[in-house]
């Protein structure tokens, strides 16, 4: 891998993805991002993984991204989101702390073969010291001056362990191998995770393409492991790349794939799909919305922040914003002596409320005292994985945070001070609650 390689200095970010041009990007980044995976974690196996999840959340995220001269920074983010969520969902780190370990539990991912089978159980003989040297050559890629940077050793000192190391493999080894079989492993290791990126934007362009009906077809064979049938194949057909998309993915794709294709769609087919799967909640919403949240780079998933009003009298707030803007005003939860404590308005003239097949656009209104600020007016941030958000925020050192709340109209919440001493509430709604904001 050469050091020469640059980003090119064009603005793709603001531009729909290009899987060459970020093809430059993760080759510039590919080391970097496995050799800190595998400092965090000690294991190969989970350094991988952790390295695949941090490309492939960059590569849906980057249109975001703002400033270019940050990606690698940015990069790094997303890395440490990664390796925190790995440590956070991980109880099983102790059990196995090998780090070529993942070459015996997928060997059928790289080449089932005696060869492999023969070099896997070669490096696990190797000492410590030894490893290391073989990992930072033939694993992340770097040269010799890199790995003396890096581990602090001279070049000599190197290159004799490197020699060690190959010296003792080959010797152990009973049928032919050389150093182009240990350089292998690295380079199929970065074309796996290209190819997966690659099938993300061949997805992402036929999918935005094909027709509401069609698209859920996808998502159901998909969730049920089918191949594509002729009506699918018919209209991917007629798409251009349609064909090369096929024959990527043979025809058929892990409901996980189909996640990561939806998550390169633009934003107003990501919510389409959701709203078309929560009208009727079935296990494929839910399963998609678990690997929606993983794209996340934050960690989390945020999907949308309302407005809640603090008031003194929910009944005079409703009848306000009706008689004076024409807003729809619906009372939602009474307390146990019949007065309002919670309701909500909406500009919408078409429905008073939410009918569980789009977002809901308005005010909640709700019995409550202002702020230290004087400000009535409560974020209120619904977010997937509350979780993960809870131990982030603790993590980040802020020390002013709720514990996870069961509130009684349904939702979980924490609720967190800023610094300047406003409160934002963040809650996630259980999937069996289709319709949160309509009285029952």
């Amino acid at each position: 891998m050469s050091n020469s390689i640059k980003v090119n200095e064009r603005n793709f970010y603001s531009e729909p993805l290009n899987l060459k041009e970020f093809e430059v990007f993760f080759e510039e980044n590919y080391s970097k991002i496995l050799y800190y995976s595998l400092k965090k974690t000690k294991n190969m196996d989970y350094a991988e993984e952790i390295t695949q999840e941090t490309f492939i959340k960059a590569f849906i995220n980057m249109r975001r991204l703002k400033n270019k001269a940050s990606s690698s920074a940015w990069l790094f983010a997303i890395c440490k989101n990664e390796v925190a969520r790995f440590f956070y969902n991980s109880r099983t780190l102790n059990q196995n702390n090998n780090i070529y370990s993942y070459l015996h539990e997928n060997q059928a991912t790289h080449e089932n073969n005696d060869v492999l089978s023969q070099l896997a159980y070669s490096l696990e003989l190797l000492t410590s010291a030894h490893r290391e040297v073989i990992t930072l050559k033939y694993f992340c890629g770097f040269n010799l001056n890199q790995m003396s940077a890096l581990t602090g050793l001279g070049l000599n000192k190197i290159k004799s362990r490197l020699f060690e190391a190959r010296s003792r493999i080959f010797k152990i080894m009973s049928s032919n191998i050389n150093e182009t079989d240990l350089h292998n492993f690295y380079i199929k290791r970065r074309k796996l995770i290209m190819d997966k990126l690659k099938l993300m934007e061949l997805g992402s362009n036929v999918f935005t393409r094909l027709s509401l009906n069609t698209q859920k077809e996808m998502l159901r064979l998909a969730h049920d492991g089918e191949k594509f049938n002729e009506t699918l194949l018919l209209e991917i057909g007629a798409i251009n790349r349609g064909k090369e998309f096929v024959t990527l993915c043979s025809g058929t794709l892990a409901f996980k794939e189909m996640a990561l294709i939806l998550s390169c769609c633009d934003e107003e087919t990501i919510k389409r799909i959701k709203w078309e799967l929560k009208d009727n909640l079935n296990e494929k919403y839910e399963t998609l919305i678990n690997e929606l949240k993983k794209c996340s780079e934050r960690g989390y998933l945020v999907n949308y922040i309302d407005i809640m009003l603090h008031t003194d009298s929910v009944d005079k707030t409703l009848e306000w914003y009706n008689n004076v803007l024409g807003w729809n005003a619906c009372p939602g939860y009474f307390d146990e002596s019949g007065k309002c404590i919670y309701g909500c308005v909406t500009p919408d003239e078409k429905n008073s409320i939410i009918n569980g097949t789009r977002q809901f656009t308005g005010f909640h209104i709700r019995k409550g005292e202002f702020s230290e600020h004087k400000c009535g007016i409560l974020p209120l941030v619904t977010v997937e994985d509350l979780e993960f958000l809870l131990a982030k925020i603790k993590k980040s050192g802020w020390q002013d945070v709720s514990e996870i709340n069961n509130e009684e109209w349904g939702a979980r919440t924490i609720t967190v001070k800023d610094l300047n001493g406003y409160v934002i509430q963040f809650l996630e709604w259980p999937p069996e609650i289709k319709n949160p904001y309509k009285p029952e």
